[in-house]
């Protein structure tokens, strides 16, 4: 690494919309840095052990006492710290997005603003309690912050002489990983939030007697070995503090998995391989991992109407089941069922649009930071869908920052998946309610008749209504908005 990443700080910025960040140049930085290292030139290489002596020298200047130390020096050993992990906060936003972008469409522009909150400019000291942010001002007197830098944090909370220390570039990357804001947004995404085995070993028994019988008894045995296993790690980790990696919940070893199999026949249950028992524990873990999204979220998770393609880059909508395909559901039915979608379509969907929107003007109601605009979403979306305004338009008409904002505030895509869940939801609870006399009667209760009728109603509207109003989306040229979705979006909000 060289010396510059002292002396240049990236800086959120919303109005760059290719990068998200600038990258601005700290002379006082540089000079301060060439100054304390004796004339270090800024593209000097620098050796691991090096710079971790520089980083160690730099941290003990700027986290001192501040009656120990100059304020000054203070603060432009700071102001050389929050350079170099500015950049490791960067690359952690493009690490966490690398790793959900193909099936959740995640940029780590999403995540910038959270964390890259540093302006680079204020001269920051960290008062005596080791936490708060104090400002130096031009006259040299220390008064409070105004805010939080997420650079700060980072640097208060490194542990310099802990015996498990981390390089200060993992340390940004774990606490960028656990920031709060980044949690919420990774799970507004349906991002896994937890690895299987964590959520299997922490089951709570609410959610233990929702299981069917045989999963709850998957999940018991998985606790008796498992469990058992990680409380004598511990036992042996504050005996001779080793193993260090025991509070992560790691794959169960093949020896457990044999251990489970030897006692599954007690209570019942015949599997014959580990690797039989292993997929079985991930299927259960995937449905608790659902389950913790959705009550983070508030809903179920919906499947995208695109996805990306790997060779291009480019998001293209996913190739639906032909209705004609479905040979499952018995002829006759199939055709009642085409009648009934077709003569519900347009009443399940205008549901789903007024459902949709009001959940969507409540989470802003709820939000500290965009409460202010639950207002302004009715208006919004009247001049996107039916006056065919760009989201730059709209910030400008409605007062808002910049098109970030609106899109933030908008979420056209978001709302647009939501409704497109309601309306599945909705209809199939119509289908439920009125299958008595229809031939889709006798099937109603058969797991793999309704999965297909699921798949039916779902291919028929993505059909009928979500391919058109999600390729609107996707284009930038033409604001014309004509999708059956569109048209009904602009009749709820004329009424």
């Amino acid at each position: 690494m060289d010396a510059s990443r002292y002396s240049t700080i990236r800086v959120f910025d919303p109005g760059n919309n290719e990068e998200g960040y600038k990258v601005c140049h700290q002379q006082k930085a540089q000079e301060f840095f060439q100054q304390t290292l004796l004339g270090l030139h800024p593209k000097q290489r620098l050796s691991a052990q090096w710079e971790r002596d520089i980083q160690d020298l730099l941290l003990s200047w700027f986290r001192a006492e501040p009656s120990t130390v100059e304020p000054t020096s203070q603060t432009l050993a700071g102001l050389c710290l929050r350079c170099y992990v500015s950049f490791s906060i960067l690359k952690a936003c493009k690490t966490i997005a690398s790793q959900f972008c193909l099936d959740y469409r995640l940029t780590y522009r999403e995540l910038l603003s959270y964390v890259l909150n540093d302006d680079g400019k204020t001269p920051i000291i960290i008062d005596s309690d080791g936490k708060t942010q104090l400002v130096l001002n031009q006259q040299g007197e220390i008064e409070p912050g105004l805010g939080q830098f997420f650079t700060i944090d980072v640097l208060a909370s490194y542990r310099l002489n802990s015996s498990a220390r981390l390089s200060l570039d993992n340390w940004a990357y774990r606490k960028t990983k656990q920031h709060p804001d980044i949690k919420r947004c990774l799970a507004e995404k349906g991002l896994p939030l937890s690895s299987n085995w964590s959520l299997l070993g922490r089951v709570k028994l609410r959610h233990l007697e929702q299981l069917y019988p045989r999963d709850r008894k998957l999940v018991e045995i998985f606790h008796t070995v498992y469990s058992q296993d990680r409380q004598q790690q511990r036992r042996n980790r504050v005996n001779h503090k080793v193993n260090h990696r025991v509070n992560q919940c790691l794959e169960p070893r093949d020896d457990q998995l044999q251990d489970m199999l030897h006692l599954l026949p007690e209570r019942g249950v015949i599997i014959n391989s580990t690797k039989e028992l292993h997929k079985e524990l991930t299927r259960i873990a995937k449905g608790l991992q659902e389950e913790e999204i959705w009550s983070r979220r508030g809903s179920p998770i919906w499947e995208p109407l695109e996805a990306r393609d790997p060779e291009t880059g480019e998001y293209v909508p996913k190739e639906l089941p032909d209705l004609n395909s479905i040979n499952t559901i018995d002829h006759l039915g199939q055709s009642e069922l085409q009648d009934f979608l077709e003569q519900g379509l347009i009443e399940v969907l205008d549901h789903a649009i007024g459902q949709a929107l009001v959940e969507h003007i409540a989470s802003l109601e709820q939000s500290r930071r965009y409460a202010c605009f639950a207002s302004k979403v009715i208006p919004g979306f009247r001049f996107f869908y039916c006056q065919g305004k760009s989201l730059k338009e709209i910030a400008t008409l409605l007062n808002m920052t910049n098109h970030s904002q609106a899109s933030r505030v908008l979420a056209p895509g978001k709302l647009l998946n939501r409704v497109q869940y309601l309306s599945v939801e909705n209809f199939f609870q119509l289908i439920s309610t009125t299958t008595k006399g229809l031939a889709l009667e006798k099937n109603a209760t058969k797991l793999d008749y309704l999965s297909n009728v699921m798949q039916e109603v779902e291919a028929f509207l993505n059909t009928q209504v979500f391919q058109e109003a999600v390729a609107e989306l996707s284009t930038s040229k033409s604001r014309s908005m004509t999708s059956l979705y569109a048209q009904r979006m602009c009749q709820y909000l004329d009424e």
